[in-house]
């Protein structure tokens, strides 16, 4: 039987998801979006946009490149913008 291993986020992958999900909240405001609005935009649960621009939930890059591309961005340019 194969169980999966529970992995507990170290601070820096802590603080990785908060800036990642304050990158996401920064470009949604640009856009003079709502949470709502870009939960339309990408068929999200707008609580599933709240936990990503909380930095609470270790989104999947596949939700992540969808955030991504409803905000207009590459993949990679959102973490870039996370990462300034």
């Amino acid at each position: 039987m194969h169980t999966a291993a529970f992995h507990a986020l170290s601070m820096d992958d802590q603080e990785f998801l908060t800036k990642i999900g304050e990158a996401v909240r920064t470009k949604r405001r640009m856009k003079g979006w709502s949470q709502e609005d870009l939960a339309g935009e990408t068929g999200l649960h707008v609580n599933q946009v709240s936990l990503v621009e909380r930095g609470g939930v270790n989104a999947s890059l596949v939700l992540m490149r969808k955030i991504a591309e409803a905000l207009g961005l590459r993949l990679s340019e959102l973490i870039a913008a996370a990462e300034e």
